[in-house]
Formats: C-alpha cells, structure tokens, sequence
C-alpha cells in the first residue's frame, strides 16, 4: 500500500510541476530500481526512453507514419 502510494505522490508531482519526459522516465527508473523489476521491465523502458526522448527517432518512427499516412 505504501508503494501505491509513493507512486501517487510522484506521480501528482511531476504532473503539477509540468516535469519534463526525461523525470518521468527516471521516476519510472527508480520505481524498477526500487521494486527489483528484472531485465524484461529495463528492456522496455530503455526502448521507450530511447524512442521517445531523442527527437531524430521520434521523428522517423513516430511523426513521419501519423502525418505521412
């Protein structure tokens, strides 16, 4: 219940204080860190972080297939 909860906070905060992507990320790194995730759960966030955090990607991945279509 505790870490339902600390999971709220962090996330309310960044939430109000418009954090920018890369704090969610690494509020999201620390949650795996902190619950013993195993290498699945970093595989997925390190593929999201890469794919979302550096723009050139984005762009070729995700912006040119929505506009492009």
């Amino acid at each position: 219940m505790a870490l339902l909860l600390s999971i709220l906070i962090v996330s309310l905060a960044l939430a109000f204080f418009a954090a920018p992507l890369w704090a969610w990320f690494v509020a999201l790194g620390v949650l795996l860190l902190g619950t013993g995730a195993g290498v699945l759960w970093w595989v997925v966030v390190v593929a999201l972080a890469v794919v979302f955090l550096f723009r050139e990607i984005r762009v070729k991945l995700i912006t040119n297939n929505l506009f492009n279509s």
